[in-house]
């Protein structure tokens, strides 16, 4: 048996072409992108919530501009996001 050789080190299916893959993770990226747009009616690139009067709407987005006033059931998780 070979020194510190891996045992399970193999490509069974061949090496991928990087630009196949990157295409792939593309598309996956975008058809996730606009899953959460629809889902969330929130464009989460531009960080805003969408506008489109047409669509029916699940959220209402409201804009908090003093965030410091968290509920404190939620304090903890922010204080977290600070650190």
């Amino acid at each position: 048996m070979p020194g510190n050789r891996p045992r399970a080190c193999r490509c069974l299916f061949g090496r991928p072409d990087p630009g196949d893959v990157d295409k792939f993770l593309q598309e996956a990226d975008e058809t996730y992108q606009r899953e959460a747009e629809r889902r969330w009616n929130f464009d989460f690139r531009a960080g805003r919530p969408l506008t489109d009067v047409n669509s029916q709407q699940r959220y209402e987005w409201v804009r908090v501009d003093n965030w410091k006033t968290v509920p404190s059931k939620h304090d903890n998780a922010s204080q977290t996001l600070k650190q």
